[in-house]
């Protein structure tokens, strides 16, 4: 194709909800629009992740995986109507940005002539069908070299697949002082010591393991409060039931008012600077975006050691990592850093720094742009 003309993107997503992989694409996307690239969107036409793409003047054409009662459409119609959108849009290139979506584009792969990549933003045993229809794309960007590793040991061809990491932007997220808006809005006293898990609330994010220690330390600091910062979107009861027992287990303790759902926020850059320390209980973790905000704003992190975590936290330099599932070293290993000012600003230095070097959002989004003009 000629290098001296702008190039068009479709970039097809799956959800109608801003996380992490929404975030991140969205980030980069900001930087790449200044580029010799053309974005245009294919979204489910409702929710908090149209309305980010309408913020950022993309084209956006209605794509649905899910019908009216949310469950899932065949994969006859996703992909008759992913053929048709293609056909109208006619890009030089379609990104899926998630596994799933990558997993429909892969099914007409045979069918249209241009280029296919995805993202690879989940690390899930895949069924031998799957590792099919991902193989017939052209790339795939893994978001950590631990999520490219474990595909590439269940059979996704490892020449396809290329790990590149989220990055974050250091000029959003940065050290401020906090000024204590967040105690004033939740009518804590000033001297409130919070913790912060932030995240979409399922049983993979383990946020029942921060509950459980966290209800435990209340006795020796009674000053001590958690913060669940996130939505839960699974419908399913077991998933609900999760819920349900964050909150029975501060009712059980007897600590009710220590416990705080604030659900979906839009200010996390402001929330990471007024609390004093973000926990990460993930069974399972990617890439944690949440983990490179923390860090570029300064706020101390005690996480997990899983996945893309152990690349982005150096144990007891930039964190604490612990394993996944052990409420009784979590408390542990809190009842030793509360108290402990010192360390908790060398792990927040640390972390900043690391973050600044390695994860800003203009080396991620130029990797994309590299991934993307090669095949152009």
């Amino acid at each position: 194709m000629s290098a001296d003309r702008c190039h068009r993107i479709l970039i097809c997503f799956e959800y109608t909800t801003l996380n992490g992989g929404e975030h991140s694409l969205l980030a980069a996307l900001r930087l790449l629009k200044r580029k010799d690239l053309q974005f245009i969107t294919a979204a489910p036409p409702e929710g908090r992740l149209f309305e980010a793409l309408q913020a950022l003047n993309l084209p956006i054409y209605p794509l649905q995986l899910r019908d009216k009662s949310g469950r899932k459409r065949s994969s006859e119609e996703i992909n008759t109507e992913l053929r048709s959108l293609i056909e109208q849009v006619q890009p030089d290139l379609v990104h899926a940005n998630s596994l799933a979506m990558g997993r429909h584009l892969g099914r007409i792969a045979g069918d249209i002539h241009q280029p296919l990549t995805a993202h690879l933003r989940d690390i899930i045993r895949l069924s031998d069908q799957a590792i099919e229809d991902l193989n017939q794309l052209d790339r795939l960007i893994a978001v950590s070299d631990a999520t490219a590793y474990y595909h590439e040991k269940q059979g996704l061809s490892a020449n396809k697949i290329i790990a590149l990491n989220n990055g974050v932007d250091t000029e959003l997220f940065q050290p401020r002082p906090p000024i204590g808006k967040l105690k004033f809005e939740l009518g804590l006293k000033p001297e409130s010591f919070l913790i912060a898990n932030i995240g979409q609330i399922c049983l993979r994010k383990g946020q029942n393991v921060v509950a459980e220690a966290v209800s435990r330390l209340i006795e020796s600091f009674p000053e001590l409060h958690l913060l669940f910062v996130g939505e839960r979107y699974s419908q399913k009861q077991e998933s609900i039931d999760y819920e349900k027992r964050l909150h029975q287990v501060f009712d059980e303790a007897g600590h009710a008012e220590h416990v705080h759902f604030l659900g979906y926020r839009e200010d996390i850059p402001f929330i990471l600077n007024e609390v004093d320390l973000l926990v990460h209980t993930a069974h399972q973790e990617p890439f944690g975006r949440v983990l490179l905000e923390a860090a570029a704003s300064g706020c101390p992190i005690v996480a997990t050691t899983v996945g893309g975590t152990i690349s982005i936290i150096e144990p007891n330099y930039s964190g604490m990592l612990l394993p996944p599932g052990d409420p009784d070293l979590l408390e542990y290993a809190l009842q030793e850093l509360i108290p402990d000012a010192q360390r908790r600003n060398e792990f927040s230095e640390a972390a900043r720094e690391s973050v600044a070097g390695r994860y800003s959002i203009s080396y991620s989004a130029a990797g994309l742009y590299d991934i993307w003009k090669e095949l152009l």
